[in-house]
């Protein structure tokens, strides 16, 4: 009798010392050929990849590329007030064969019902057809969370929430008995708004040494690292192809409790649908077609009269907090980094790019490679990005 409770407390030591303090639970799965993912990259990008430069090296990895397991999870993380939270996410790995490394993506900004884990499937997946696990975190206000209001440009919390899903991974590999390890060499990807969200993560790896992540490559494209730059940038242009400023005020007000009144930074019919706007239920660069790319007109005039508007300038204030890298923030100088951008980009101005390898350069990161392209789009351009990661990948 006395051994039997022995052997129960013994068993019940072992349970406890293997909690899972991150992975929740995996509620869907699906395999998927090489050849299903390349398909889908080209039918999703579309006109925006130049056929004669690019089928064929997407046929070329698709014929090397492996059958992949895509799978949901749910897990355990922090919201930007530090409050925890269930988050979800896609990691995707081939099926058989050794893992060849990690590759982590901080997903590009999209609509709401289109994360990865909604769909079983993203883009930003591409790297599982060569050998890779990607981990693809939905972020707060998408997937499981999408109640929740999108946490725009608060980009160390997308870090927290990448480093806890690659944490949530090694535990669901774990739990279902695979075999392989997930590698600890990483690169890290992201385009657009994830580009931030990445380069966040890279500090955030590099900030703490005990999570035993090492750094291969980062590659970064269309990114507003410096979002106060970004918006004046816009401001300047006076045209905009990506709807998103309406979500990026109520980010800030609900994350940042700013208390920006919609009406003064808003006229005609953007004002009217802000509610609908800022909840991204729909595609912004859809809106933008709808409500106009002219950003006078839906921006209230006093936008563009220094000093004149209030809410305008406290959240062109609170911007300057959010700048990544900010100061005195770790960032691995040794590690190699990948920037492009395109100097006709109308969803991100090229200056933030500039301006982030500029401030790289001078605190003395010379691994850094800059692709200033001279024509493209902002989409044609993560159309190449991605392109460019399979080719380093190779």
């Amino acid at each position: 009798m006395r051994r039997a409770s022995l052997l129960i407390i013994l068993l019940l030591a072992c349970l406890v010392g293997h909690a899972q303090k991150f992975f929740v639970q995996a509620p869907a799965s699906q395999t998927l050929s090489a050849r299903a993912q390349t398909d889908s990259l080209l039918a999703e990008f579309g006109e925006d990849f130049d056929s004669q430069n690019y089928k064929l090296p997407i046929s070329v990895a698709a014929s090397l590329g492996k059958t992949v397991r895509m799978t949901a999870i749910t897990y355990r993380t922090r919201d930007p007030l530090g409050k925890e939270i269930l988050a979800s996410g896609l990691v995707a790995y081939p099926v058989k064969g050794a893992f060849r490394g990690t590759v982590e993506v901080a997903p590009f900004s999209k609509e709401k019902g289109r994360s990865g884990s909604k769909r079983l499937y993203t883009l930003e997946a591409l790297p599982s057809l060569l050998g890779y696990v990607v981990i693809i975190p939905d972020t707060i206000g998408y997937g499981v969370s999408e109640d929740e209001v999108i946490p725009l440009l608060l980009s160390r919390n997308t870090a927290q929430v990448s480093a806890d899903m690659r944490q949530a991974v090694r535990e669901y590999f774990l739990s279902v008995g695979e075999k392989r390890v997930l590698p600890s060499e990483t690169s890290l990807f992201g385009y657009s708004l994830g580009a931030p969200g990445t380069l966040a993560l890279a500090c955030h790896y590099t900030a703490h040494p005990e999570l035993g992540v090492k750094l291969e490559q980062i590659y970064l494209g269309g990114g507003a690292y410096d979002p106060g730059l970004s918006l004046r940038g816009t401001f300047g242009l006076g045209e905009n192809g990506f709807l998103l400023f309406p979500a990026i005020t109520l980010s800030l007000n609900r994350w940042r409790g700013l208390e920006l009144d919609p009406a003064q930074l808003f006229i005609g019919e953007v004002l009217r649908d802000f509610d609908y706007i800022a909840s991204c239920r729909e595609n912004p660069a859809d809106m933008a077609q709808r409500y106009g790319t002219d950003v006078h007109s839906y921006l209230h005039p006093d936008c563009f009269r220094e000093g004149y508007n209030e809410d305008l300038r406290r959240l062109m204030k609170d911007l300057e907090n959010l700048v990544v890298p900010g100061p005195g923030e770790d960032f691995p100088h040794t590690v190699p980094v990948y920037v492009r951008h395109s100097v006709q980009d109308t969803y991100v101005p090229v200056e933030c790019s500039d301006r982030l390898v500029q401030e790289l350069k001078k605190a003395g990161h010379h691994s850094v490679l800059y692709r200033r392209d001279r024509s493209g789009t902002h989409n044609e351009t993560a159309a190449k990005s991605f392109l460019d990661l399979l080719l380093m990948l190779l």
